[in-house]
């Protein structure tokens, strides 16, 4: 038999099929890989997302839990404006109206809803107890001596901006309301001390040397006022109230042309302010012009009146 009719293939071609298998399995490698990565990392990165995304909404839901207010449970009604809570069933602090029984018709207030922030509440989880001298935002207690001002109970008002001050030492506010408190109360001289204060804390704040001009005026230092009016005009132009202020100083001077041109200029201003032509009005009476008195006068009723 002859070498070429041998079944056995020569060594050359065995070489050919091995280096072609292994080139077919690299290939079928590579599209494997290929395609792992073009389905794989879709794929993983829809499931990190939605991993994340469950992660949140657990959290969300735990802090709803947290957070929420159920049917029975215990809760504060909470005034952010003033920082106080409702406490309306101690018939100690607040009377009951009603005669038969101490739990009924206690009233705390009751006012026209007006879409005011002091008008606003909160339902919230109860608060934990707070130390005696735990103090409240300095505008809670600002807010609270001004109610007294407004009363016109001058010694509660004093007292409340005292006890602001002994937790907020430098609150001008505070320093300037106390001064207000003690001028209507009749006390210039101490009063005085706390409208220096308050300028001494924020000598830019124009409503602070109005106030401060106020107390002057009334305890007879009309120069005195009068400068600190203009300084505060220096820092607001178009403050009103200071105008009319710097015209009752000057028209107690006899300076009927200098008063006349600030209450102009108050009414130019605000012209819906009843006292700014009251004021006026007495001007134009001690310079002897009663006819302009007279009108000025009419429509200081006119707009207590609430007639146009």
């Amino acid at each position: 038999m002859k070498e070429s009719d041998s079944p056995i293939p020569p060594s050359g071609a065995a070489e050919q099929r091995a280096v072609t298998e292994l080139a077919m399995r690299r290939c079928v490698a590579a599209r494997l890989r290929f395609w792992a990565v073009v389905v794989g990392l879709p794929l993983f990165l829809v499931v990190a997302y939605q991993a994340r995304q469950l992660s949140k909404l657990r959290h969300e839901l735990e802090t709803l839990r947290a957070e929420s207010l159920r049917i029975g449970q215990e809760v504060e009604i909470y005034n952010p404006s003033w920082g106080t809570v409702i406490d309306a069933v101690d018939p100690q602090r607040i009377p009951s109206r009603d005669a038969r029984d101490p739990r009924f018709g206690a009233l705390v207030q009751q006012f026209m809803p007006r879409g005011n922030a002091a008008q606003v509440w909160q339902l919230r989880l109860p608060s934990t107890p707070a130390g005696e001298d735990t103090p409240l935002p300095e505008r809670t207690y600002i807010k609270h001596a001004f109610s007294f001002v407004n009363a016109r109970d001058f010694n509660r008002a004093i007292q409340s901006f005292e006890y602001c001050l002994k937790f907020y030492p430098d609150a001008a506010a505070a320093h300037s309301g106390l001064g207000v408190a003690l001028r209507d109360k009749g006390d210039f001289p101490q009063a005085l001390g706390s409208h220096d204060r308050a300028i001494e804390l924020e000598p830019e704040n124009p409503q602070f040397r109005w106030e401060r001009a106020v107390t002057r005026l009334r305890g007879g230092d009309t120069d005195e006022a009068i400068q600190d009016c203009e300084k505060a005009t220096q820092l607001n132009p178009d403050f009103a109230d200071a105008h009319n202020t710097m015209g009752i100083a000057w028209r107690q001077k006899r300076k009927f042309v200098e008063a006349l041109t600030h209450h102009d200029h108050a009414l130019e201003l605000n012209p819906q302010r009843e006292d700014f032509w009251r004021e006026r009005a007495a001007t134009h009476q001690a310079n002897g012009d009663t006819q302009k008195s007279a009108a000025d006068a009419a429509r200081a009723r006119q707009i207590r009146e609430g007639r146009n």
